[in-house]
């Protein structure tokens, strides 16, 4: 799956970032970033960006396990990217938490309180 974004000469694209901070974790791995690396990682990203976008449905796993040939480098980011859970589950309970724990009969618990009464409902278990 691709994202649609615009591709400005500048290559100042929130994407072009995005994959510019993955990229420099692949190069600290390398002992030196010589230029014909950057040159190639460059044309790398500006290749991908020129890719026609994906149907919303497709699967970014798959799309990545065809094309990592083609693009080593950023397959290294995605995979480090894809991997991580897109879930608001545990936020969304902490914060029902919260609504439990300032009630109207807690009005006056500190900030500092309320904080360590959920820390502590969260991490002990009765």
């Amino acid at each position: 799956m691709m994202l649609e974004m615009s591709c400005d000469d500048d290559h100042e694209s929130p994407l072009h970032n995005w994959l510019e901070v993955g990229l420099k974790k692949a190069e600290k791995a390398r002992s030196s970033a010589r230029p014909s690396d950057r040159d190639r990682l460059s044309k790398e990203i500006d290749s991908f960006l020129q890719e026609p976008n994906e149907a919303e449905d497709a699967n970014p796993f798959t799309w990545w396990q065809v094309n990592q040939l083609q693009y080593p480098s950023l397959a290294v980011v995605a995979r480090s990217y894809l991997g991580v859970p897109s879930t608001s589950v545990a936020s969304e309970r902490v914060f029902s938490k919260c609504g439990r724990v300032c009630s109207e009969r807690r009005s006056l618990l500190s900030p500092e309180h309320v904080e360590q009464l959920v820390f502590l409902s969260k991490n002990i278990s009765i």
